[in-house]
């Protein structure tokens, strides 16, 4: 049995995941006239599990209030 992991990582073009202060407010300041998700719902249909920290959990969480 061949087991695969795939690794998605939204950065920065420094590197960093979040800004200094912990925003990521970057993801939704980028342009997207097509309104688009490129490849991302397929991707998450895709998988089993998701890994994440706790702020970003939280964060996330807040995207849902």
């Amino acid at each position: 049995m061949i087991m695969r992991n795939t690794v998605f990582i939204a950065t920065i073009l420094n590197g960093f995941i979040a800004e200094d202060n912990g925003g990521i407010d970057w993801l939704t300041e980028m342009p997207n006239p097509s309104s688009g998700d490129g490849g991302y719902s397929q991707f998450i249909d895709s998988i089993d599990s998701i890994l994440m920290g706790g702020n970003t959990f939280q964060k996330v969480l807040n995207w849902l209030d």
